[in-house]
């Protein structure tokens, strides 16, 4: 019987660890995605955007602010991209309409 409750013992620890590390890469991945902060959706058009793929980092004066949520195609001279960001960092950036 003392076999069988170490071995009780030794699953529940095996099982907390297990949990704990599952909850520590979570966390680790939705602040990267910033998932768990307030965040703002801004929308916007580009002539050129070689290379730009869903999934990169945005980055404001070398540091990553948010993240590309969506690249769209609208034309063959423009492309939308959603680009995800943190709202501390919304009060820094300025609208600005360009004129082709």
């Amino acid at each position: 019987m003392d076999n069988a409750a170490s071995r009780n013992v030794r699953l529940g620890i095996f099982v907390l660890a297990g949990l704990a590390f599952l909850i520590t890469v979570l966390y680790m991945v939705g602040e990267k995605r910033s998932l768990f902060g307030s965040t703002i959706k801004i929308s916007t058009q580009f002539y050129n955007v070689n290379g730009l793929m869903a999934g990169n980092n945005v980055r404001f004066s070398g540091v990553n602010v948010g993240t590309v949520e969506s690249v769209e195609i609208i034309s063959d001279s423009s492309v939308n991209a959603i680009i995800v960001i943190d709202e501390e960092v919304a009060k820094y950036i300025k609208k600005v309409q360009l004129q082709q």
